[in-house]
């Protein structure tokens, strides 16, 4: 499988660091790439929040 490229920055600190988590998961064997969906999700869900606050 080939490296996947770096998302462009959003301008958000915790969103970049989600995407780039997601990016490093690509070439992680499938239970990795799990928990890092997972993550990625949770620190989403969690930013969202943040902002409807």
């Amino acid at each position: 499988m080939s490296e996947q490229p770096a998302p462009p920055p959003t301008g958000d600190e915790a969103v970049d660091a989600a995407l780039a988590e997601l990016t490093d998961a690509t070439s992680a064997p499938v239970a990795e790439q799990v928990e890092a969906y997972v993550g990625a999700h949770r620190s989403m869900q969690d930013r969202l929040a943040d902002l409807d606050g």
